[in-house]
């Protein structure tokens, strides 16, 4: 679990294309986020504290760099089960399914 007064920036050494994280905040019933994507794409999920909530994204184009804060209902951002993905292209999954059907 990692928890922040300012905020959470995490950059990545290879880009991503998928990220999943379980949010909570502290300070209120409920808390709205702020999550902004090295391309600038920000996004506004709310949870229920102290339950929390998930919120995940994939994407066809690469993710270097997330920021997350806390935008309304909370003090301190919190974060926990941070999983970042890889996805394969599409191309390369049916070539993979079609070289496997020729065996």
């Amino acid at each position: 679990m990692l928890a922040s007064n300012a905020g959470i920036n995490v950059s990545f050494l290879d880009a991503v294309n998928g990220i999943g994280v379980d949010l909570r905040g502290y300070g209120s019933v409920a808390t709205t986020f702020s999550i902004t994507l090295g391309s600038g794409d920000v996004f506004s999920p709310s949870v229920i504290n102290p339950t929390g909530g998930f919120w995940g994204i994939t994407s066809t184009e690469t993710i270097s760099s997330i920021f997350i804060t806390t935008s309304s209902g909370g003090a301190t951002t919190v974060m926990d089960n941070f999983t970042i993905a890889k996805v394969p292209a599409p191309g390369g999954l049916i070539l993979l399914v079609g070289l496997v059907g020729l065996a």
